[in-house]
């Protein structure tokens, strides 16, 4: 083969990369661009999966772009052949996953920003894409979780209802008069959940027994959702503890 061939070969070959590479860019910030957009319209959820379908898009132009401009056949192959290898590495997984985040899509089970429990991982939605979905755990890790291992496992949303309720257990002689306790128990779990509303003021104290000259109390109230809950169940325990001792009722 002559100087001429190689010369046109790598002139063909450098217009591929550079269409490709092009290519790419504009598929990245048109999905970028088009997320953004659509999220103003309706939300960000359904604008990260119309913005990952116009970025799929272009991606595909792309490549009919790359193949129809460089009429090389040895080329067409070197392309069809790394594309179907990739195919044949990762398509069922790939597959999988987008199956899974079209369902996920339309059945919207959670939403950015929300409290979840993902294929046993917990945390606040962070991000959700046709693939995968992002969580942020309670030390502020990122999790990144497959959308089909989501879909083949149960999906907790804590955020679907607005309250969750907490509990904190109490020790308290028996000489004390349980219905006192009872009262004084109730009526400061009550004030606690009182900023969620009525539905939930049905704060409880449970008496999980009399042994051992104490009663063992289970006080429930009700807090907002969040990644942790060990500041509300201090809370809640020290103004139980306050109200009993301003009653006059002491813990063992």
């Amino acid at each position: 083969m002559d100087a001429g061939f190689w010369l046109s070969f790598l002139r063909t070959f450098l217009n591929a990369l550079l269409l490709g590479f092009g290519g790419f860019i504009l598929a990245f910030l048109a999905a970028r661009f088009s997320t953004r957009l659509i999220s103003r319209w309706i939300g960000q959820f359904w604008g990260r999966f119309f913005g990952s379908l116009i970025g799929l898009g272009v991606a595909v132009w792309t490549v009919k772009i790359v193949l129809d401009s460089t009429g090389a056949e040895g080329m067409a192959v070197v392309i069809i052949t790394a594309v179907t290898g990739a195919l044949a590495l990762g398509s069922s997984l790939m597959a999988a996953d987008l199956v899974a985040g079209l369902s996920l899509f339309m059945a919207k089970p959670y939403d950015v920003g929300q409290m979840v429990s993902l294929a046993g991982h917990d945390g606040r939605v962070v991000s959700v894409s046709l693939f995968i979905t992002v969580l942020e755990s309670l030390l502020g890790e990122r999790v990144y979780i497959r959308n089909s291992d989501i879909a083949n496992n149960t999906i907790v949303n804590y955020s679907a209802q607005p309250g969750h309720m907490i509990a904190v257990t109490l020790s308290i002689p028996v000489q004390h008069d349980l219905n006192t306790i009872i009262r004084v128990v109730e009526t400061t779990a009550k004030n606690f959940s009182s900023k969620l509303g009525d539905e939930y003021s049905g704060s409880t104290a449970l008496v999980e027994n009399a042994t051992g000259g104490v009663y063992t109390i289970e006080v429930h109230a009700y807090v907002l959702e969040q990644l942790d809950y060990s500041a509300d169940k201090t809370r809640l325990m020290l103004q139980v503890v306050n109200a009993l001792q301003t009653a006059g009722i002491t813990l063992s």
